[in-house]
């Protein structure tokens, strides 16, 4: 039950982050850049990819991908690991990493 209720907020974020770039895209002129700053949490184990799902997003407007930049985040205020599961002893790694996404409006 639990597993199922946090796919269903995981849908929830990506449906309404899709609809924020929806906004957006159409406002940004032909050349024009877009720069977003995601991280790839991780979530029952499971890294989701939103950096790769950003660029997917914006390329459905016609934007291309120049490139992501992967920069470490030296002094966030979270640990670089935590217990997901809260058992005692059970370590797992956080975000360390932040993707800067920069793609271009082609068409």
């Amino acid at each position: 039950m639990e597993d199922s209720k946090r796919a269903k907020e995981i849908l929830a974020f990506y449906h309404d982050y899709k609809k924020s770039i929806d906004n957006i895209a159409p406002l940004i002129k032909k050349d024009g850049y877009a720069c977003y700053v995601v991280g790839n949490r991780k979530v029952k184990g499971v890294v989701l990819p939103t950096d790769e799902i950003t660029i997917s997003f914006f390329k459905s407007h016609g934007f291309s991908h120049v490139e992501t930049v992967i920069r470490n985040i030296p002094n966030k205020r979270m640990p670089s690991k935590n217990s997901p599961t809260n058992v005692v002893g059970k370590l797992d790694s956080t975000m360390t990493n932040e993707y800067v996404v920069v793609l271009k409006k082609t068409g």
